[in-house]
């Protein structure tokens, strides 16, 4: 699936381009800041194994679901808003 993004575009009667970078940059870091404590998780099975054998894996899945991919997947969208911003 190809992902498309609809740029903003730079003119005179919208946002500055380094205003606009500059609000997706800040935004980019905080995503940024926010995979750096996902990853500071101390995610381990001894906290699920109580509750059985599929309890750990179901908790992998559900934090990649919830978490992890949406995470990324922000980064992602916003490095590119970035990118294209700064090529305008």
């Amino acid at each position: 699936m190809t992902e498309e993004i609809t740029y903003p575009t730079i003119h005179l009667n919208g946002n500055s381009k380094d205003r606009l970078q500059g609000q997706y940059e800040n935004a980019l870091d905080k995503v940024r800041d926010a995979i750096a404590a996902v990853r500071d998780i101390q995610f381990h099975s001894r906290d699920y194994y109580p509750q059985g054998d599929e309890a750990f894996p179901k908790a992998q899945e559900e934090l990649l679901a919830h978490l992890v991919r949406p995470i990324h997947g922000a980064e992602s969208y916003l490095e590119k808003v970035t990118i294209n911003i700064s090529q305008q």
